[in-house]
């Protein structure tokens, strides 16, 4: 009797433990989990001969701008990846912004004042041959069809 209720005691604490790890590794990967809600993405050429210049913008936002640039989109309350596409009919960059509100975000970064903001619009009209603090007039990019099963209509 002594021993079946050891044995019972060890294998509570075993599955206690058990528990405690798995409670622990769900609160971890919470914590860790980042969930955006929304995705837009926009394709925006290069201007002609600006290839190079684009590339020291992207090496500079990489290095020197880097928490700067990640301080910005923080504050916008997106996560923006960048890609970069050359195409037969030129350079492209595509920019995906990620989060709650990722249209306002857009509209939003233009209106900053602060001296990474400057540098960053100056630069996209450099390259892209327009004014972020201006956004292009148009509809933002739509959603037409999610590998996860969520479709716009078109």
């Amino acid at each position: 009797m002594a021993n079946e209720r050891a044995n019972d005691q060890k294998e509570i604490t075993s599955l206690h433990l058990q528990l405690v790890y798995l409670r622990d590794s769900i609160f971890f990967h919470l914590k860790h989990l980042s969930v955006m809600s929304k995705l837009i993405a926009t394709a925006i050429p290069i201007l002609p001969g600006k290839t190079e210049e684009f590339k020291a913008f992207i090496s500079d936002l990489r290095g020197r701008h880097f928490s700067e640039f990640a301080a910005s989109r923080k504050k916008l309350g997106v996560r923006e990846r960048s890609f970069f596409q050359s195409t037969p009919m030129g350079d492209f960059v595509v920019v995906t912004l990620e989060g709650n509100d990722p249209e306002a975000a857009f509209a939003e970064f233009g209106k900053g004042n602060d001296e990474f903001t400057r540098w960053f619009i100056d630069c996209v009209k450099a390259i892209h041959g327009f004014d972020l603090s201006q956004p292009p007039a148009g509809p933002m990019p739509e959603l037409v069809i999610d590998s996860e099963g969520s479709v716009a209509t078109a």
